[in-house]
C-alpha cells in the first residue's frame, strides 16, 4: 500500500523515489516525527518516496508535513526551533519532550 490518497506510481511521478547514494545520520524519530496515528520509534522510518515517512504499522507513506513532530530529549529548545524553521513545511508541534520510552525499553530489556 502506498499513502492513504496516492499509490506507489503517482507517489513516484509526483515526488520522485530518493536517491540510493544518500544516507540519514538520524531516523525520523530521532528528529521527533511520528505518524499522524501516533506511531514512533522503530515503527516509523523514512519512505523510498522523498519528503514522505513509511510507517510500518500502518503500512502507509505519510507526507512529513502530515507527521506531528515533539522536541527530542537530545535537541534544546533553540536547536530544535532553528531546525523546524529550516524545514520545508509547517509541522505540527507537539508540546513536551519526546523522550524515546522505545529506546530505553529496548537498552534495559524491558518490553
Amino acid at each position: 500500500m502506498a499513502s492513504p490518497t496516492l499509490t506507489d506510481q503517482e507517489l513516484a511521478e509526483k515526488y520522485d523515489r530518493r536517491g540510493t547514494g544518500a544516507v540519514s545520520l538520524f531516523e525520523p524519530y530521532e528528529w521527533g516525527f511520528q505518524c499522524p496515528k501516533g506511531h514512533r520509534g522503530e515503527a516509523i522510518t523514512w519512505s523510498e518516496f522523498n519528503e514522505h515517512i513509511w510507517c510500518k504499522k500502518c503500512e502507509l507513506d505519510y507526507p512529513s508535513a502530515d507527521c506531528p513532530m515533539q522536541r527530542p530529549r537530545w535537541m534544546n529548545p533553540d536547536e530544535f526551533k532553528a531546525f523546524v524553521a529550516r524545514l520545508p513545511f509547517k509541522p505540527k508541534i507537539l508540546p513536551g519532550v519526546d523522550r524515546h520510552p522505545e529506546l530505553l525499553d529496548k537498552a534495559t530489556g524491558s518490553s
